[in-house]
């Protein structure tokens, strides 16, 4: 009875524990949103408007901090008691990384755009794409989490599209790095407009691996 008891307060503490998980993930679905209105406005690049919406991705980031920042005891708290603890507390810090890294997205588009440089037209479409990709991944991502504490079994459904969709974006990501490359070999955009340009793709690699490590962790909660 004493074993039942405490069994039950412990998953009561997961659950919310997690529950404040996939709020901060909402979040970063938010600021993802943002990211992506960012490239679009970019190929045309009014300042004003993108300096605008990067100041609303960072006071998300900012408010998240704040928001969440109990967070980070509660779980190391519950990791001494709890082996599952630890894989919580590795979810909940790749789902802050995740923002962090659409922050760091935003700034290069920023960069770019200051150089008052024009994406060519195939890198642009390209990158709407990875960023399309990158969502699909974080709202599969929430739906896990979501599943995880309603229905565990359904979780697996939703980290098998993450996978499938991580490879899509792998592969899109190195075809979009050979783009740019090739553009540099040509000399047909000035070498800082393809630093920006790399850094961007690699930001934006950046936000879909700590996503498919955000699901990892998951995952891995759900073989303990």
């Amino acid at each position: 009875m004493i074993k039942k008891i405490f069994t039950t307060i412990e998953t009561k503490n997961e659950n919310l524990i997690l529950e404040s998980i996939l709020e901060h993930s909402r979040l970063d679905g938010e600021e993802l949103c943002l990211l992506k209105k960012i490239i679009d406005l970019s190929s045309h690049y009014p300042l004003n408007e993108l300096e605008s919406l990067y100041s609303n991705i960072c006071k998300i980031n900012a408010d998240a901090k704040d928001i969440f920042k109990h967070i980070y005891n509660k779980i190391k708290q519950y990791s001494v008691d709890n082996r599952k603890g630890v894989e919580i507390l590795h979810l909940h810090l790749k789902v802050e990384q995740t923002s962090a890294y659409i922050l760091k997205s935003a700034q290069h588009i920023l960069i770019y755009t200051r150089l008052e440089q024009q994406y060519p037209k195939q890198i642009f479409d390209r990158l709407t794409t990875l960023c399309e990709l990158i969502s699909t991944m974080h709202l599969y991502f929430n739906l896990s989490l979501e599943k995880y504490s309603q229905n565990k079994y359904c979780t697996s459904e939703y980290i098998s599209k993450i996978i499938d969709v991580e490879i899509l974006v792998r592969n899109h990501h190195l075809e979009s790095l050979q783009f740019v490359l090739e553009h540099a070999n040509k000399n047909t955009l000035p070498l800082g407009s393809i630093r920006c340009l790399e850094n961007l793709l690699s930001g934006l690699e950046d936000i879909a691996s700590v996503i498919f490590e955000s699901t990892v962790a998951l995952e891995c909660l759900l073989l303990n």
